[in-house]
């Protein structure tokens, strides 16, 4: 179990990971996680246990700030021993992919308290992911500078092009910009950050992402998988690949893939945005029972964001919850251009799940 958590940790290029035969040297033993730091020259410490019991396992796992001994997360799992290899790539996938955005905020964190000047590139690219989180019109601002820095400073950096893409979607995503003018930057940026380095697999997030919007599907889904490939235990990809599924006609598959990110991730919500398009990619699949608790949370998560009303306008109207959906098109309405039938329809036309859409606004009461 832990060489497989080493080895998937290792894929994510960002983060030196110390091999087996140093780590394992302390397997056992009671050890001062702030000497195993200064031993190996690390700064987060990931440790855990397996205990059997039968036909049962438990898996506990923390990850830990070396410098202060603070705890960042920690989780346990408790599994049936019928597989104990699909056991273990379930586990290695959930850990992965939960600490890796602890992982971003404590180095944002980290960055944001140094002076402005002894910021290296990582730092800034860091602290923009940190903020563009917060899903705020101000933050998306200040991501986009220290991101812009960060290209300044180090034009060759991949990371700083593809982070700077995945701002400009959320921002075009938002209604914060024109969606034309957004959409062509993101692929521009995508596009950069692919010349430079052809694996980062943000940039093909990115990229695909913005194939999938314009509606050439096929190339969307060979592009957001290839990043998969790169790093399995990436939620938010898992995520976004699970919508491009979604729009290509892919239901039940999409279903699974986004499922499985909040699974991987449980706790990572940036702002309703896996509950969200998990919910959307069940109301695609006609699941709208299943649908409609995900997308009541979207709401909740991120109120002032006219994209989630809409998923749960429509999953209202096809369960006939017309006074509900009523009331979220009041919402709606006081945080962005109006609702109608055929400005969803312009939006969502290239996509496969535009007209059982357009068919729920109806039965809510959208006008067209």
């Amino acid at each position: 179990m832990a060489e497989d958590i080493i080895t998937a940790l290792s894929r994510l290029r960002w983060l030196l990971v110390i091999s087996r035969n140093s780590t394992f040297v302390y397997k056992g033993k009671a050890i001062d996680v702030r000497q195993v730091a200064r031993d190996l020259s690390v700064r987060y410490i990931l440790e855990g246990s397996v205990r059997v019991s039968g036909s049962r396992i438990r898996i506990t796992a923390q990850l830990i700030d070396a410098a202060n001994g603070k705890h960042i997360w920690a989780e346990r799992y408790d599994r049936l021993l019928q597989d104990v290899f699909a056991v273990q790539d379930e586990i290695t996938e959930n850990v992965v992919a939960a600490i890796e955005p602890h992982l971003y905020a404590e180095e944002g964190y980290r960055a944001q308290n140094k002076p402005p000047e002894s910021v290296d590139t990582w730092g800034l690219v860091v602290s923009a992911m940190t903020l563009i989180n917060k899903a705020q019109r101000k933050s998306n601002e200040e991501a986009q500078a220290l991101l812009q820095r960060a290209i300044i400073r180090e034009p060759s950096y991949a990371r700083a092009y593809a982070i700077l893409s995945w701002a400009v979607w959320w921002e075009t995503f938002c209604y914060w910009r024109p969606r034309e003018e957004g959409f062509r930057e993101m692929t521009d940026l995508a596009k950069r950050a692919l010349a430079i380095d052809p694996s980062e697999p943000w940039a093909m997030m990115s990229y695909g992402f913005s194939l999938s919007t314009m509606g050439h599907h096929d190339r969307a889904l060979e592009e957001m998988k290839r990043a998969l490939e790169i790093n399995p235990s990436w939620a938010l990809g898992r995520t976004m690949y699970g919508v491009a599924l979604l729009r290509a006609g892919y239901f039940a598959e999409a279903v699974n893939e986004t499922g499985k990110a909040i699974r991987m991730s449980p706790l990572d919500t940036f702002a309703g945005i896996y509950v969200a398009f998990h919910g959307l990619t069940l109301l695609g699949d006609r699941r709208f029972s299943d649908a409609l608790s995900f997308l009541r949370r979207a709401v909740v998560a991120f109120p002032e964001f006219p994209g989630h009303h809409n998923a749960l306008i429509s999953c209202c109207g096809h369960l006939g919850l017309v006074e509900e959906a009523q009331a979220h098109i009041q919402q709606r309405n006081q945080i962005g251009p109006p609702i109608t039938v055929n400005r969803l329809r312009a939006n969502l036309g290239a996509y496969a799940h535009c007209e059982l859409f357009i068919e729920g606004l109806r039965k809510a009461g959208v006008p067209e």
